[in-house]
């Protein structure tokens, strides 16, 4: 269910120590059942140096349908044990994901990041530095990480088209 899409903005400043990969203007969309969560996200996605497009869900079933109608940058997702755990498992890969979680549990955090999370950031010492940091590694780590697949594909693909070619050469040698 979509609750709102709301759209952040602030004059940019002459902020070109962004990496240039990623866009001034990000579509995020967050996952919150919680009012004060989201009113606290929300608050530290307008103090963005970037225009911010916000498109707000309340549970994780229906991330799943605005993932396949829009396209986003980032998934903030409020951390609820059990539907991040199959969240994550059922996400592809293109998508980061940051959870946002209210406990500063290492063990939670770590099984979190293995399942596929970019990060896990504490809610309650979240700033819009902190979060605006959090978001643009995110989306830069899953960029390198998705051109690292396409070049293992590639060296996999080429691989396998040398050993066909010195195959046919050693076949033609032996006759």
């Amino acid at each position: 269910m979509l609750l709102k899409c709301i759209k952040c903005e602030r004059i940019p400043d002459e902020y070109t120590d962004m990496n240039h990969t990623i866009a001034n203007e990000l579509n995020i969309l967050l996952i919150t059942g919680n009012e004060l969560d989201r009113l606290d996200v929300v608050l530290a996605l307008g103090g963005f140096r970037r225009t911010v497009n916000i498109e707000e869900i309340e549970n994780v079933e229906s991330a799943f349908f605005a993932l396949e109608n829009s396209r986003f940058d980032c998934i903030l997702l409020d951390m609820h044990e059990k539907e991040t755990a199959e969240f994550l498992d059922n996400m592809d890969a293109q998508t980061p994901v940051v959870v946002l979680a209210g406990t500063d549990d290492e063990r939670l955090a770590v099984e979190t990041m293995q399942k596929g999370a970019q990060d896990f950031l504490v809610k309650g010492r979240m700033d819009s530095d902190l979060l605006e940091n959090a978001i643009r590694h995110a989306i830069e780590r899953t960029r390198i990480l998705g051109e690292l697949r396409n070049s293992q594909e590639t060296l996999k693909n080429t691989k396998a088209q040398l050993e066909k070619v010195l195959g046919e050469m050693q076949e033609e040698l032996a006759v």
